[in-house]
């Protein structure tokens, strides 16, 4: 009989590195049903094993591994904010040029007002991105 490939399993023998401890975890169902939205938004279908890296970053102090962004979600924010600072930009113009029309300085307030909006709603973004 020829030798096994050294990528081939022995019965009985562990390959070096593998997970053989176990550690048993109870959770609530409010926990558990967290730990389980946490891993889908991260884009995780196993949940223990996201759960095992979360915990070991924590521990290491290193920082967790990232969720999964939706390219195209961001790139439409990105697209919103850069639009709305354009019209400010240009609100701002006007009233330079034209002098300090109430009326234009109402559209600009009304702009930095939308401006800051989609400041905050990205900051929820990265939050729900980066849930350290």
């Amino acid at each position: 009989m020829p030798p096994k490939a050294p990528t081939e399993r022995v019965p009985g023998q562990r390959a070096p590195g593998e997970r053989t401890a176990q550690v048993m975890l109870r959770f609530t169902p409010a926990e558990a049903a967290e730990l389980k939205q946490r891993a889908a938004a991260a884009g995780r279908h196993q949940v223990a094993a996201f759960a095992r890296e979360q915990l070991l970053a924590r521990l290491r102090h290193e920082p967790a591994p990232r969720a999964a962004v939706d390219a195209v979600a961001l790139a439409g924010w990105r697209y919103e904010v850069n639009q709305i600072g354009v019209n400010f930009n240009q609100a701002l113009k006007l009233a330079h040029t034209w002098g300090n029309s109430g009326e234009l300085l109402d559209g600009a307030r009304g702009l930095w007002d939308a401006l800051e909006s989609a400041r905050v709603q990205l900051a929820r973004l990265a939050e729900r991105v980066d849930p350290t």
